[in-house]
């Protein structure tokens, strides 16, 4: 298993893991202080039994009356505008010649806040590496 950078660090370290620990996994937080990481039961669900789980899930929203959007059949009626984060970050880079990344997602956010609101570094760094720019 990966866990990425920093999660030995976290308390999470794989090895904990005994043979017989089947059906056991280590979850990672999201890197917000209330959601730590830990070892966790996780459970196999086939396609079968996700379609069961997700025709329970609709059960139970239009119970609830949560029901949205194109759930209840409602068709957008307009289309999303077409972006390109290559292009959103150069116009908020004006003429820096380098900004951090945390100043790119603020700068990004203030901008188009329905878009990258709630952008953080590591995703901006994967949306950014299609269009071979680095980040470091």
């Amino acid at each position: 298993m990966v866990l990425g950078a920093g999660a030995y660090s976290e308390g999470l370290d794989a090895s904990r893991l005994s043979p017989d620990a089947k059906g056991c996994g280590l979850l990672r937080g999201t890197g917000d202080a209330d959601v730590p990481g830990g070892i966790v039961r996780t459970y196999l669900a086939d396609g079968t039994d996700a379609e069961g789980i997700c025709r329970r899930a609709r059960a139970l929203r239009d119970a609830a009356g949560t029901l949205t959007g194109t759930a209840l059949g409602q068709m957008p009626t307009a289309t999303p505008d077409a972006y390109s984060i290559a292009a959103d970050v150069l116009a908020v880079m004006g003429t820096d010649e380098q900004t951090h990344s945390d100043v790119l997602c603020s700068r990004l956010a203030d901008r188009w806040p329905g878009r990258y609101g709630q952008w953080r570094p590591a995703p901006l760094a994967a949306a950014l590496k299609p269009h071979r720019v680095t980040t470091r």
